[in-house]
């Protein structure tokens, strides 16, 4: 079920990142900022529970 969460986050997280390329109001970009603070922060802290010190990494570093 976990893993299943991670990857529609991770699918969500990559259309708000792709819908950037398109010409948005200013208020869409502050909130796939936010949005995706908390969901690589998830991200980040489930690759840490898992002792995955690469993902947290990246994750983080994103």
């Amino acid at each position: 079920m976990m893993k299943n969460s991670k990857t529609i986050l991770k699918i969500a997280l990559a259309l708000l990142l792709f819908l950037c390329l398109l010409d948005m109001p200013y208020g869409f970009y502050q909130f796939v900022r936010f949005v995706a603070l908390i969901g690589f922060g998830f991200l980040a802290f489930k690759a840490n529970e898992t002792n995955d010190n690469t993902e947290v990494i990246i994750y983080g570093g994103i």
